[in-house]
């Protein structure tokens, strides 16, 4: 495996970020690294597999930027974090353990398996690593305006890119093979259009709630993020994506109708007709060419042949089309997230890899309405949820390359910094208002993750900008 000299240049430029841990603007860095590794530069930097493979990973190990990322700054959160491995939600450190099983005891050894584990473990690095920055960055109102312009460029950026591919400029083209099937529907920096789809998706859930921000430079890059994403959606002509768009912005609209302006409660209703009204042509047509979805029915019946032996252990993380391939003819997954991850994993390991999501749907449905960031925060969790199950009940790209890293990412931002304002306005306004070290100590802010604090504490305004919706 060779290794490229972007690959070097990546790891040493984390190490030396990584040696500032604690200055102030350390945790938005990282989080900016992960961000754009995942949804700008998700690029390879090891050499391509000859071997041809569908699944959720390549068909042997491959490193790529996002993977560097995540491994030094688990690291380095592990090594300067004596709290680091609380992090990893308990049902994930039982995945950990459950793939260790099966790799030792009921799965073929392959590239394949090696690949997967590589990529799961990578997913569960990310989320892990959602839930220790997002600790850090909720409690200083810069941090958190950084990570607004962080996300609303993202989003720009792939503005750009899918308005230069639809006029015919190939900016990160797809294959000619690939090509030829995805037609006029761009890809962003995507390898896929789908997967641009769900990229934004997940982009548009974490800004959701910086657009109720009292800071302006915050709330006009997170409506940024949310209103330029919609155009992307839209010309990656993903019929699943769309919706799971739509659906989110209406049901976070209901869920946070009390505390918006006047103008907010129109503005978001209206821009979600408006890019149901921009895509109906598109999907239409699609519909139209493909009205069942292609081949997902047949391979779903082939999923459902392989019940019960092969959902007890699984077949093996990434060896799905591997073992049915031969047997049923079929070298595509079945396109069905939750079914190929309990097909692979079986059950129990399905289970333990979204248990972390499930629990915090849970969790948020208390607050959903609440005023603030954290009712915020907990209302786009589960305006999402509906979305991303149709999303991944329709294909499986939720499991595979940078998505499912970035699924758990944003799942985990999003708790820890729902959670930690949720302690803090119960701490009362004037702890809130002067970021008091004695009350992060009483709530266990900083104790959580001690290696992210900043030598001063949190910032003067600490929360005051996620507070207050407008």
């Amino acid at each position: 495996m060779q290794l490229s000299v972007l690959g070097v240049v990546i790891a040493a430029a984390l190490v030396l970020l990584t040696a500032a841990m604690s200055a102030r603007r350390a945790p938005l860095l990282m989080a900016a690294a992960l961000l754009v590794s995942l949804c700008v530069a998700p690029v390879l930097l090891t050499d391509r597999a000859i071997d041809f493979h569908v699944g959720i990973a390549g068909a042997k190990p491959e490193l790529r930027s996002f993977t560097v990322v995540v491994a030094v700054l688990l690291v380095a959160l592990f090594l300067q974090a004596p709290s680091g491995p609380r992090s990893v939600d308990k049902a994930h450190w039982l995945l950990l353990l459950w793939l260790a099983v099966g790799t030792l005891f009921f799965w073929p050894q392959s590239p394949l398996l090696a690949a997967g584990l590589v990529h799961l473990v990578t997913a569960v690095g990310a989320g892990a690593l959602g839930l220790a920055l997002g600790r850090r960055l909720c409690v200083d109102v810069t941090l958190v305006r950084g990570l607004a312009v962080v996300l609303g460029a993202i989003v720009l950026i792939q503005v750009v890119v899918t308005a230069l591919q639809v006029v015919g400029i190939p900016v990160n083209a797809m294959g000619a093979s690939e090509e030829a099937l995805m037609g006029l529907r761009a890809n962003g920096t995507s390898n896929h259009p789908n997967n641009l789809g769900k990229m934004l998706l997940l982009l548009m859930t974490f800004a959701l709630p910086l657009t109720g921000s009292t800071d302006a430079t915050t709330r006009r890059w997170a409506v940024i993020a949310v209103v330029g994403a919609l155009p992307p959606l839209v010309l990656a002509q993903g019929r699943a994506n769309a919706a799971a768009a739509v659906l989110m912005l209406l049901l976070w609209c209901r869920f946070r109708v009390r505390v918006f302006s006047p103008a907010a409660r129109l503005l978001l209703p209206f821009t979600a007709l408006v890019m149901l009204a921009a895509s109906a042509g598109v999907l239409v047509q699609r519909f139209i060419e493909d009205p069942r979805g292609g081949v997902r029915g047949e391979i779903l019946a082939i999923a459902g042949r392989l019940w019960p032996e092969a959902y007890v252990f699984g077949l093996g993380p990434n060896q799905y089309t591997s073992v049915v391939g031969p047997t049923f003819g079929s070298y595509i997954p079945v396109h069905n997230s939750f079914v190929l991850a309990a097909a692979e994993m079986g059950v129990v390991g399905a289970v333990l890899l979204f248990a972390p999501w499930l629990k915090a749907l849970v969790q948020s449905w208390s607050r959903r309405r609440a005023e603030g960031y954290d009712g915020g925060a907990a209302a786009a969790l589960l305006a999402s949820a509906p979305g991303l199950a149709l999303v991944g009940m329709t294909g499986w790209g939720l499991l595979g390359t940078s998505i499912l890293p970035l699924w758990f990412l944003t799942t985990g931002l999003l708790v820890a910094t729902r959670d930690v304002v949720q302690r803090r306005t119960a701490l009362g306004d004037g702890d809130e208002q002067h970021g008091s070290p004695q009350a992060d100590v009483r709530t266990g802010l900083l104790a959580d993750a001690p290696g992210l604090a900043s030598d001063s504490g949190p910032g003067p305004n600490a929360t005051t900008a996620l507070r207050g919706e407008n």
